[in-house]
């Protein structure tokens, strides 16, 4: 809590290991709180992964702030990495500029096609929260990109606000039991949404 970050990668990023090494350890990154802290150029506000094959859970994230991003919350898997990413909540956060403001990513590695799966694991992510969040600029609010084998779920984004959306405001996929509460573009946006 308390703390300023400037670096160019992510700004806090919470892992738990990676694979089989993870996978036999069994330990998870867990009960976890991050408060009034302030980013200023970072990947993330808050990543999660994609080293998480020991599990992540119950992380509250509240009251933070970042002015250049690649995402205020990213959570990033891929299929090699197995362990499982619950419990979630991020609220009262605010960014400036950045690409997107929520983001899960199930495809980290696999899009770059130069790593064999010699054993595949998919991720389980449920119960993830943001609330009353805001951006200033974001060339999209809401992108959500789960694995189709085994989709992300119970997702909950309430008053979330981004002035200004440069490409599209929500693009989800792959992903089961989202609710969508309050989000709100600015004047120009909203009229040719």
């Amino acid at each position: 809590e308390n703390c300023r970050f400037d670096q160019g990668d992510d700004g806090i990023v919470l892992k738990a290991g990676r694979n089989a090494d993870a996978w036999r350890l069994g330990r998870s990154t867990e009960n976890v709180v991050i408060r009034d802290c302030d980013m200023v150029k970072s990947h993330s506000l808050l990543g999660i992964g994609s080293e998480l094959s020991g599990g992540v859970r119950n992380v509250w994230m509240t009251r933070c702030r970042v002015s250049d991003t690649y995402s205020m919350l990213r959570i990033k898997t891929g299929p090699r990495r197995g362990g499982f990413v619950e419990n979630v909540w991020m609220d009262h956060c605010s960014g400036e500029k950045m690409i997107r403001v929520f983001n899960i990513f199930t495809s980290y590695c696999a899009q770059w096609g130069r790593f064999p799966d010699f054993e595949l694991r998919r991720t389980r992510i449920r119960n993830i929260n943001i609330s009353d969040c805001t951006a200033t600029v974001a060339d999209y609010g809401i992108l959500l990109e789960g694995d189709p084998l085994l989709p992300p779920r119970d997702i909950h984004v309430k008053d979330v606000a981004v002035e200004r959306v440069v490409k599209k405001f929500t693009d989800i996929s792959n992903c089961a039991s989202v609710r969508l509460d309050g989000l709100s573009l600015g004047a120009a946006d909203a009229a040719r949404k």
